[in-house]
């Protein structure tokens, strides 16, 4: 993300570019020098569909739970002042991989071969009050910027970067790694570190390509609001160091296409080396400060593994304004043949990784996503009622099974006015979104009054009644109101839907959009939610049979 163009390089060196970081971690021991391992356990699951209340609008994390977490700082020791700039990650006892962007160009070396940048040179350290020479380092595993041990901390001995990065004449007056695409970077440390180290994904097998939508989570100590000036923090010990957030900050993201990417950033360069991750509405993102860490996806086990770099994006945590992320697989052999030879690589399997096409994986991520979405509106539970009755009989189906190929009609009564959603979950985990849909043609016409039934399909369908169809199982139906007012357009689009009923094509992020929205409006009421207000829930299971 570039100031220049108003996209952001998520901050590297102050005004010049925006770098973001993300960093996991796990309790492992190296494996012997030479090794490529597999981490085989993790603190647990993080990627959990939750409403957590910023990176931007996301939540405090423990270092522990991103392994290989770390932060690029440039330190003044005689004046104890410290400038947080970049994040990355520890690879291996000895380099640590991070985004070309953060360490291009305006580093100098001394005489000692030493890395350090100078304060007084700087705009933004400089209004801060700081002067003098600042000597790169490296900072693993913390969480809390004020709490920094000495023996986390890491002098920088050689920096590299790709030689497809390094093109001057693009890179005037700003960085433009959308230009140049190949931001990464490997920095040697001074002193063996003996950590946790990340996993990496070396393998395209094992990227989050496809289907869009999956979860993935990006962590760092960049800016909580796109925008806000580089922050002074005072130490404990007197001194004092500029950055976007004291704590470290991790938030999830889902997938997007590079189809949807590529016609976001006409121009840029964004192909097989790049990952694109955010929303198509909610308002979470990496931001300044962030660059150069980590984007993670998960494995069967829950446990994180590296996908991507922070590399830029436009803006921060705005909609459509997608971050874009260095593959870290496309780069594999070249991090191989620059960095560590004959030290540990810990890397993700192929076969540990979840097929996101799998019955098994779409149902277990729809349904988690429901009750999560069910807890948040558990006071209101069972003020909506949903029915299913067969096509031409008045009675409902007490069983809720249908056989297939049977014609049927569900109806939906509430104890309170409002917006009505209805969302359906198939027995191999396709989300679809009933209502509101095509053939709705105006706001009004999703409404539903207290104490009223709403048949679906409705008189304004062109067509009376539902056919049951494959797959043959168990599904949900899930019915919600939410106040008039709410920002549904947002959320709920009617493209791509053939006959109004198509699946979503990227369930995770759709059910996320809608988890969050809600919890944000719920966040700007004095009386969150609350029987009467405008808000209800009701799902039932049903069956379909031969």
């Amino acid at each position: 993300m570039f100031r220049s163009f108003n996209a952001i390089v998520k901050y590297a060196i102050p005004a010049t570019f925006v770098v973001v970081c993300f960093v996991w971690t796990n309790e492992l021991r190296a494996a012997p020098p030479g090794a490529v391992t597999e981490m085989n356990s993790c603190l647990g699951p993080r990627a959990k569909p939750k409403v957590r209340p910023k990176i931007v609008n996301g939540w405090r994390v423990e270092s522990k739970y991103w392994p290989g977490q770390v932060s690029l700082r440039f330190h003044n020791s005689q004046r104890q002042e410290t400038g947080y700039f970049c994040g990355g990650t520890v690879i291996s006892p000895h380099w640590v991989l991070t985004a070309a962007h953060c360490v291009y160009r305006s580093i100098s070396v001394d005489a000692s071969g030493q890395f350090f940048v100078n304060f007084s040179g700087i705009p933004v350290y400089r209004d801060l009050g700081f002067r003098g020479r600042a000597y790169l380092q490296v900072v693993m595993q913390t969480d809390n910027l004020k709490a920094v041990d000495p023996a986390n901390v890491r002098d920088v001995t050689e920096i590299i970067i790709h030689n497809d990065y390094d093109k001057p004449n693009i890179h005037t007056p700003y960085q433009r790694p959308d230009q140049t695409g190949h931001d990464i970077a490997l920095l040697r440390l001074a002193d063996k570190w003996d950590g946790p180290y990340a996993r990496l994904s070396l393998d395209a097998s094992s990227d989050p390509a496809t289907p869009p939508g999956t979860t993935t989570m990006v962590a760092g100590f960049g800016d909580l609001q796109f925008g806000t000036p580089l922050k002074r923090f005072s130490t404990d010990d007197g001194g004092a160091f500029a950055a976007g957030s004291v704590t470290l900050q991790e938030v999830d993201l889902p997938t997007i296409s590079e189809q949807a990417c590529k016609a976001r950033y006409s121009g840029s360069v964004i192909g097989d080396g790049q990952l694109c991750a955010g929303h198509e509405v909610e308002e979470k993102d990496s931001c300044q400060g962030d660059s150069g860490g980590q984007l993670v996806a998960f494995d069967l086990n829950g446990c994180p593994y590296q996908v991507g770099i922070v590399s830029w994006g436009e803006e921060c945590a705005t909609p459509k304004n997608y971050g874009v992320y260095t593959r870290v697989s496309k780069f594999s052999q070249w991090i191989r043949d620059n960095g560590p030879t004959s030290e540990t690589l810990q890397t993700v399997r192929t076969s540990r990784v979840p097929d996101l096409n799998a019955i098994d994986e779409q149902k277990k991520l729809a349904h988690e996503s429901i009750s999560e979405l069910e807890k948040l509106l558990s006071p209101v539970k069972g003020v909506a009622h949903i029915s299913l009755r067969r096509e031409g009989e008045a009675a409902m189906i007490t069983n809720n099974k249908v056989k297939l190929g049977g014609k049927f009609v569900f109806d939906v009564t509430s104890e309170t006015s409002g917006r009505l959603i209805i969302i359906d979950i198939d027995a191999a985990g396709k989300v679809t979104q009933i209502f509101p849909n095509e053939f709705i043609k105006s706001n009004k016409d999703s409404l539903i009054e207290r104490g009223k039934t709403i048949p679906i399909p409705g008189p304004n369908f062109g067509f009376n009644w539902f056919k049951a169809s494959l797959p043959l199982g168990k599904g949900k139906l899930l019915a919600l109101v939410v106040p008039e007012d709410f920002p549904v357009k947002n959320i709920l689009r009617s493209v791509d839907r053939g006959k109004g009923f198509a699946p979503e094509q990227a369930p995770t992020s759709y059910l996320m959009s809608l988890l969050t929205q809600i919890y944000s409006v719920m966040r700007q009421r004095s009386g969150g939610v609350a029987r009467g207000a405008g808000w209800a829930v009701e799902s039932i299971d049903y069956e379909i049979t031969k």
